[in-house]
C-alpha cells in the first residue's frame, strides 16, 4: 500500500460510524449520572463478534439474557438441566463487572411444549427450576419472575388462560412470589408485561389488565414489586397517549410499584406499515422516556438489541422499506434515532431515588 492509499485507508478509518460511536460519552454514563443502568439484551452474537463485543461492554453496564435463562434453553425433554449458555452470559458479565438480570423464569411460551407433553406434576417442576436458576446465579439481583401473564380476557380480568393456568389454576403466581421471596428475599421481583402507551382502545384494554393484575398482587400480598415495561414502542403506526400514560404511572406508584424500562426497540408488528414520520415517531419516543424517567422513578433502561444487526424487531420484513432501525444504533454502528432520543431523555431525567433499598441487607 503506498503512502496515498495509507492515507486514505486511515482517514476512512478516522470517521468510521463505530470509531464515531465509541468516541461518544457511552450510554451509561449519560444514564449512570443519574443513578440509572443502561444496558442490552444479548444472545450468542456477543462472543461471535469482537467489534460488537467492544461496543456492548462501552455502552452497557446491565446485561438480559435474550433467551439462555429461559425454560426452553435450560430444561429438556426428559427434564434434564442444560446451563451451558446461561452460565457462559453469567461468566462474561461477571468477568466484566457487568449487572445481569434474570429474564426470564415464568414464561408460558417457553413452557408450553414441555408442558403439554408432560406428565409431571406442574407446580412441583417450576418450583423446581425456580430453585435451581435462582441459586445457580446468585449473583442476579433482578428476576422477571413472571413474562407476559396478563390478558384482558383473561380470568379475573388479568390473568393469561394459557396452559399453566389451565393445569394448576391461578395460584401458582402467589405460589411462585412466595418461594422467589423465601429462595432470595433482597431481589427485585419483577412482573415483565407487553402493553404499550397508545391511545388505541386496544392498548387501554391492556393496560386496565395491568392494573388489575397489579391490584391483586398488592391485595393478596404477593411479593412482587416492580413492573417491567415492554417497550416495544409503535409509534410509527400508533400516537402516544400523554395523558393517559401519565396516569397510569401514577396509579401504578400509587399502588407500590416501581416501573422499569425493560425492554425497549422500535417495532411495528408484523407486516404493519409505518404511517407516520421520522419526526414524529422521534417526538413521541423522547416524550415518552422523558415522561416515564421522571415520573415513575426507573432505575433501568434495557435495550432490546443495542445495534441493529442483533435487534429482535428487525426481524420483520417492513424494515427494508424504511429509512431507519429498531435498535439504538444502526448495524453498521453509526446513532439511530432511537439511541438519540435515549440520550436526550438520560440527560433530562430526574436522578433515581432507591425507595425500597433493593439487594440490600
Amino acid at each position: 500500500m503506498n503512502r496515498r492509499d495509507m492515507l486514505k485507508f486511515v482517514a476512512g478509518v478516522a470517521i468510521s460510524p463505530y470509531l464515531q460511536s465509541l468516541k461518544l460519552a457511552s450510554l451509561k454514563s449519560v444514564a449512570g449520572k443519574k443513578g440509572i443502568n443502561f444496558g442490552t439484551a444479548v444472545g450468542p452474537d456477543i462472543y461471535r463478534n469482537a467489534k460488537y463485543n467492544e461496543f456492548v461492554l462501552h455502552h452497557c453496564s446491565i446485561l438480559t439474557p435474550e433467551n439462555q435463562l429461559k425454560w426452553r434453553a435450560v430444561v429438556s425433554g426428559k427434564g434434564d438441566y442444560h446451563f451451558h449458555d446461561a452460565d457462559r452470559l453469567y461468566g462474561f458479565c461477571n468477568d466484566n463487572k457487568l449487572a445481569m438480570r434474570g429474564h426470564a423464569l415464568i414464561f408460558e411460551k417457553s413452557m408450553r411444549d414441555w408442558i403439554l407433553a408432560s406428565n409431571r406434576p406442574l407446580q412441583n417442576e417450576i418450583n423446581q427450576f425456580i430453585r435451581t436458576i435462582v441459586g445457580r446465579y446468585p449473583n442476579i439481583l433482578s428476576w422477571d419472575l413472571f413474562n407476559e401473564i396478563t390478558d384482558p380476557d383473561g380470568y379475573n380480568g388479568w390473568l393469561r388462560n394459557d396452559s399453566i393456568y389451565q393445569k394448576i389454576g391461578h395460584g401458582y403466581v402467589k405460589n411462585c412470589a412466595q418461594l422467589m421471596h423465601n429462595i432470595s428475599p433482597n431481589s427485585e421481583v419483577v412482573v415483565n408485561e407487553w402493553f404499550g402507551p397508545y391511545k388505541n382502545r386496544y392498548f387501554r384494554k391492556r393496560r386496565h389488565a395491568v392494573l388489575k393484575m397489579l391490584e391483586y398482587l398488592r391485595n393478596n400480598d404477593i411479593q412482587v414489586t416492580t413492573l417491567g415495561v415492554q417497550s416495544h414502542l409503535k409509534f410509527a403506526k400508533e400516537e402516544y397517549d400523554q395523558k393517559e400514560w401519565l396516569s397510569f404511572c401514577k396509579e401504578c406508584k400509587d399502588l407500590g410499584f416501581d416501573l422499569k424500562i425493560s425492554e425497549i426497540d422500535i417495532s411495528h408488528g408484523q407486516n404493519a406499515e409505518a404511517n407516520r414520520t421520522i419526526n414524529q415517531i422521534s417526538y413521541d419516543i423522547r416524550t415518552y422516556l422523558e415522561d416515564t424517567l421522571s415520573f415513575a422513578n426507573v432505575k433501568d433502561v434495557i435495550s432490546w438489541g443495542l445495534i441493529d444487526s442483533y435487534a429482535y424487531s428487525m426481524s420483520d420484513s417492513i424494515w427494508k422499506q424504511l429509512p431507519y432501525g429498531a435498535a439504538p444504533f444502526q448495524s453498521n454502528y453509526e446513532l439511530g434515532i432511537l439511541g438519540k432520543e435515549l440520550y436526550a431523555s438520560f440527560e433530562n431525567a430526574p436522578q433515581y431515588v432507591d425507595e425500597k433499598n433493593y439487594n440490600k441487607e
